[in-house]
C-alpha cells in the first residue's frame, strides 16, 4: 500500500498519509499509527500483524510496542 499523499509539517519534514483498508486515511508518522477501525499501520504505510501477535517472539506486551513512536525527540 503507498501514501495517497504527503503532508508538509514544516522544518523540511513530511508524513505520509494512507488509506486504511476500511476507507479512513491514516497519518504515517510514528513506529505504529492506528486507524479508527484499529487496524495497525508502521511509518512506511505497511499493515501490521494484528496486535494479539505482537511479541510473540520478543516477550514484549502489545502496550509497549504501541508505545513506540520514533519520534520522542521531535515536536509531534
Amino acid at each position: 500500500m503507498g501514501f495517497i499523499r504527503r503532508e508538509d509539517i514544516g522544518g523540511g519534514r513530511e508524513r505520509g498519509v494512507i488509506k486504511c483498508e476500511c476507507g479512513e486515511e491514516v497519518l504515517c508518522f510514528g513506529f505504529t499509527n492506528t486507524c479508527e477501525c484499529g487496524r495497525d499501520y508502521n511509518m512506511s504505510g505497511s499493515k501490521l500483524a494484528d496486535r494479539r501477535q505482537w511479541g510473540a517472539e520478543t516477550g514484549e506486551h502489545p502496550a509497549d510496542v504501541a508505545r513506540i513512536t520514533g519520534y520522542e525527540d521531535d515536536d509531534w
